[in-house]
């Protein structure tokens, strides 16, 4: 059968005929890109000084929240992998990427050592 024969299939279906991964397939990565925001954001300092220094700083302060967000979203990620592994009767979900959600919860844990250290750094260096 030649390509002009052929007769298109539902919109949803992929390459070979097997349905494409919708916006589940992409569980873990939320975590994936806040953690990596949260540990680019320590280089905002790092900015032109003829930036004004609110534009250079504020950042900073974004980065504990943006890493939190990174490992609750990366162990809920996780979590939602594990259970539908480990209940039969529990809706599929195969998009749930672990690696990136792991990957998610290291960058996010970085981002909270880092302000941990300097804090204790500060306290141990300044009395």
């Amino acid at each position: 059968m030649t390509s002009a024969n052929e007769t298109a299939g539902p919109l949803d279906e992929g390459r070979g005929g097997e349905p494409d991964a919708g916006p589940e397939a992409l569980r873990g990565t939320s975590s994936l890109v806040s953690g990596a925001i949260a540990v680019a954001l320590y280089g905002s300092p790092l900015l032109p000084a003829a930036l004004p220094p609110w534009l250079r700083f504020f950042p900073l302060y974004l980065t504990v929240p943006a890493g939190v967000f990174a490992v609750v979203s990366g162990a809920f990620a996780l979590r939602d992998a594990r259970h539908t592994r480990a209940v039969p009767d529990a809706p599929h979900e195969p998009g749930t990427d672990r690696r990136r959600a792991r990957t998610g919860i290291a960058l996010g844990a970085v981002a909270l050592a880092v302000p941990l250290v300097l804090l204790v750094w500060a306290g141990w260096a300044l009395p």
